[in-house]
């Protein structure tokens, strides 16, 4: 594989940064299923009634905005799961970040390590500067700006960049996909359809690694399409969108990052029901098999 492609500098690699310290923290807490249990398990408060807050979560937000005091020439504007929206400038706002401190973090803490760090940098105008999603599996980071798309392997103490593309699977019958129905009430809405029994290989979870994983093309697509991700949750769709392949909303309008940040100004709660897919002919595939 090429190597030829460099770390992220300057202010595209804030969200490098943060996914690479974040990660650090937190795969060393969850060397010991125990101790991560004892040590940041516990609930600091209940979001909603299905969801709660732990204190894990806030141990990677505040490694965020730690690390944003190192740049105090600039004016931020952060959306973080556990704190909503924060301005923490009294300048203008010059860039905006969203992130989701430790995904899936219930699953987590039942030892299923689908967990990853995400987070996604636009400007004051909601436009593209960069995305990155840590795996807390292992020591690799999936990694997007304007001038490249990237895995990041972890060898010999160093980071190394090896360039990243989407699989080039078509039929949905070879596909591995992650659709998003681990819940009852998910698997209720896709239990009699063809999404549910036609592909290759089918995965039930979802979250921020599956992103990183379609991107990377260890799998051939990821999708919501029945009740959607919270908004907060798929601006690192951009990284799938980069890396050539093909994202949609369940209507058939393209993945438009810059109105999804729009939309997330306006109602965080809101949800996004989305396909990405590797490629053309897959994604069609699966939206026929919808």
């Amino acid at each position: 594989m090429n190597k030829k492609r460099s770390n992220p500098t300057g202010i595209p690699g804030v969200a490098f940064e943060y996914a690479r310290t974040a990660q650090s923290v937190l795969i060393d807490k969850l060397s010991s299923q125990i101790q991560f249990e004892r040590e940041l398990g516990q609930v600091v408060r209940r979001k909603t009634s299905e969801h709660t807050a732990h204190k894990v979560d806030d141990l990677s937000d505040e490694i965020l905005f730690s690390l944003l005091m190192k740049y105090p020439d600039f004016g931020w504007k952060i959306f973080t799961e556990e704190k909503g929206w924060v301005v923490n400038t009294a300048k203008k706002v010059d860039y905006k970040i969203i992130c989701d401190p430790f995904c899936n973090t219930t699953l987590a803490l039942k030892s299923f390590r689908e967990s990853a760090v995400a987070v996604c940098l636009v400007d004051k105008d909601n436009s593209f500067v960069s995305c990155a999603i840590a795996d807390l599996n292992t020591r690799r980071i999936f990694y997007a700006d304007q001038e490249q798309v990237s895995t990041f392997v972890y060898e010999n103490g160093s980071w190394v960049p090896y360039p990243a593309k989407v699989s080039d699977i078509t039929n949905l019958s070879d596909a591995f996909i992650s659709l998003s129905s681990l819940k009852k009430k998910r698997r209720e809405a896709v239990m009699n359809k063809d999404i549910f029994i036609k592909p290759g290989q089918l995965h039930c979870l979802d979250g921020a690694i599956f992103i990183g994983r379609t991107a990377s093309g260890y799998i051939d697509a990821y999708l919501d399409p029945y009740i959607g991700q919270p908004l907060y949750e798929v601006p690192c769709l951009e990284m799938i969108n980069r890396a050539g392949g093909i994202i949609t909303d369940t209507d058939g309008s393209e993945f438009d990052l810059a109105k999804l940040i729009e939309d997330l100004e306006i109602n965080p709660n809101a949800r996004y029901k989305f396909i990405a897919a590797a490629t053309a002919e897959l994604h069609e595939e699966i939206c026929n098999a919808l």
